[in-house]
């Protein structure tokens, strides 16, 4: 009896004494917590929280088999659309061609890729969340600089590149201030998904990004006004304009569908509901709006971009088709200006003076034809700044 009470006084004294130092070491006011909460971070900060937080499921800390399934699937699909752009990437330097939007737009796009399959797979932070953001934007920002610095040049508000560049360099800065605040203030807080949806810099970055876009939409109807008054194969025009125009599109709907999922997070039913509370803590609903989400805001921008710019192989005037390849970096018909002419008599044939003026105003009034029948488009390109002032 009396070693069976010693054993008891004794754990019942280690037992204190662990609990005293835990406390003295805590600050004042944090309630304790076991050490073996310092062991993993991640996964024990998510398994700490009693709701049921339908954002945080994943394939590792939090396992469910229905987010695993449906980030996988999104994973094959975006991690195939980052092999083509490398694709893309590969044959522009294999080319020799330097169109730099179109590079950094590409290496971007690799980038977003991997850090989305990163996200969906393994690292569910909300640091990963806001940068893939932050890239889509700066993507955006690119793409509005390409296109408005060309509908400048088709208005001849040449004076007006200042204005342009200054707007879009606060954009640049509104977006990466707002961006730095979201990840620091995350890290701070040891924030979750919980309540990260009430934070205000998602819709802050949302609503900026609608503007962006309304700015590249007008910047749309410009330039289609401009090409539509242009003399030329009916065909082309139609195809040069919907390049354009399904780049529009796809970030139009992208920032729609942004703005309209943070507005709705955003807003607070009472002051206990959480993120995943807005489904109903249910698994099921907040898949199916997250794989459109995603389907919107990442996928059809991406695939958009795929489909629309592409490299260009420099030919000689030789080896040039006579309906070179379509592209939104170059006119289409640029090269038949320079096309070469055939022979106008055959080699070893005594040509006398009369018949050989007559075939010199021959070839001049051909060539005269040739160009007035195909003329030049103005259709955005980047290698030749002075392009528009023929129009």
């Amino acid at each position: 009896m009396e070693s069976s009470t010693l054993i008891n006084s004794t754990a019942s004294l280690v037992t204190d004494l662990a609990s005293l130092i835990s406390s003295e070491n805590l600050p004042t006011g944090t309630s304790h917590k076991p050490l073996l909460s310092t062991a993993v971070p991640v996964c024990d900060i998510k398994n700490s929280s009693k709701a049921i937080d339908v954002l945080q499921y994943d394939c590792f800390c939090n396992f469910s088999l229905l987010t695993c399934a449906r980030n996988g699937v999104l994973s094959l699909f975006i991690v195939f659309l980052g092999f083509l752009f490398l694709l893309r990437v590969f044959n522009v330097h294999r080319l020799g061609q330097r169109y730099y939007h179109q590079m950094v737009v590409y290496y971007i796009a690799i980038v977003e890729c991997i850090l989305v399959t990163v996200h969906w797979v393994y690292m569910h932070m909300i640091q990963v969340e806001a940068i893939v953001q932050y890239l889509r934007l700066v993507q955006l920002l690119i793409i509005c600089h390409f296109y408005l610095s060309r509908a400048t040049r088709l208005l001849r508000w040449e004076q007006s590149k200042i204005i342009l560049l200054s707007s879009l360099g606060l954009f640049f800065s509104y977006f990466t201030a707002v961006v730095i605040a979201a990840i620091v203030s995350a890290s701070k807080q040891n924030q979750t998904t919980l309540f990260s949806c009430f934070d205000p810099y998602w819709v802050l970055l949302s609503l900026a990004e609608c503007v962006l876009v309304q700015l590249f939409l007008l910047c749309g109807v410009y330039i289609t006004k401009k090409m539509n008054q242009v003399v030329t194969l009916e065909s082309r025009r139609r195809t040069q304009i919907m390049d354009l125009w399904s780049i529009i599109i796809a970030f139009e709907a992208a920032s729609v569908a942004s703005v309209v999922y943070d507005v709705f997070m955003f807003t607070k039913m009472h002051d206990t509901t959480t993120c995943s509370d807005k489904y109903n803590s249910s698994e099921v609903v907040y898949s199916i709006v997250y794989t459109f989400l995603m389907i919107f805001t990442i996928f059809i921008p991406l695939l958009t971009l795929l489909l629309v710019f592409h490299p260009i192989d420099r030919e000689t005037d030789e080896e040039r088709p006579i309906l070179p390849r379509r592209s939104v970096f170059r006119p289409s018909f640029s090269s038949l200006q320079n096309a070469p002419h055939g022979r106008l008599h055959r080699l070893g044939r005594r040509v006398s003076d009369s018949e050989s003026s007559i075939q010199v105003v021959t070839r001049t009034s051909h060539q005269y034809r040739k160009v007035q029948s195909y003329p030049r488009l103005p259709i955005i390109q980047e290698e030749t700044p002075d392009y528009f002032e023929s129009v």
